[in-house]
Order: structure tokens, then C-alpha cells, then sequence
């Protein structure tokens, strides 16, 4: 089964697109990250997903309520990179947690299983994180 390029990285939910910085901005964008965090101790412990499955895809989709208050922090986050002159795009897509991708047919089943088989009901801990790329 191959893994999309995105599982490298702790299973994770992308609230913005990819934005250039100049280092010289490294203080205000924590100090963004830092005021936006803010918000997310005030995140319910638990977050409801529906379960989606395609010929080329699996993942989880998170409920719409919850995605709404993701999308005012990431709103909430870019209103903040205005102010430096940096532009962030919150993602217009569905947000979701992918958990596979590309794989054969014939490993549908087998991943789709292991796919079900994780505790959607159990609790997580938020953070906010910004991915560098050299």
C-alpha cells in the first residue's frame, strides 16, 4: 500500500496552504501561532469524523461543526500573517486526516479494515504546528 507524501508527518489535519516567510519574520509568525493557540485550549477533547472510502482514497472527514471552528483559527491565523504582509490561504477543501491513497484494488479491503478498526471516539490533544520546508 502506498502512503501519500503527507504521512511522513504525524497524522494530521492541513488548515492552510504552503506560505513563504523571510526568516526576519520568525518572531511575529510565533507570536501569530502563539495568539491563534490561544483558542484551541478552548477545543472539546473529542473530534467526530465520518469515515470515507473511494477506489483511490481513505480518510477520515471531520463533522461540520467541528470544521468550523478549525476554519475560524485558521482565519483567525492569517488575519494575523496580514499584519507582516504575508498572505496565508485557509484551505477551501473538506478538512480531513488522510490515512490512505493510491493503493491496488486488491488492498482496498485490507485497508479499509485496518481504516475501521481505529477508536474514532477516542480523545485527542490539539496543537498548532508550522511545517518549515529549507
Amino acid at each position: 500500500m502506498q502512503l501519500e507524501q503527507s504521512s511522513n508527518y504525524f497524522p494530521h489535519i492541513t488548515l492552510c496552504s504552503f506560505f513563504q516567510a523571510d526568516d526576519s519574520l520568525v518572531s511575529q509568525l510565533s507570536h501569530a501561532i502563539k495568539k491563534v493557540a490561544e483558542r484551541v485550549k478552548n477545543a472539546p477533547e473529542t473530534v467526530e469524523f465520518d469515515y470515507f472510502s473511494s477506489t483511490n482514497f481513505i480518510g477520515l472527514f471531520i463533522t461540520e461543526s467541528f470544521a468550523l471552528m478549525l476554519k475560524q483559527i485558521t482565519t483567525d491565523f492569517a488575519d494575523e500573517m496580514k499584519k507582516t504582509a504575508v498572505t496565508v490561504e485557509p484551505h477551501k477543501k473538506q478538512l480531513h486526516v488522510s490515512l490512505a491513497y493510491q493503493f491496488s484494488t486488491e488492498k482496498k479491503r485490507q485497508a479499509g479494515n485496518a481504516c475501521k478498526n481505529n477508536q474514532l471516539e477516542s480523545s485527542c490533544t490539539m496543537g498548532l504546528a508550522v511545517v518549515l520546508k529549507g
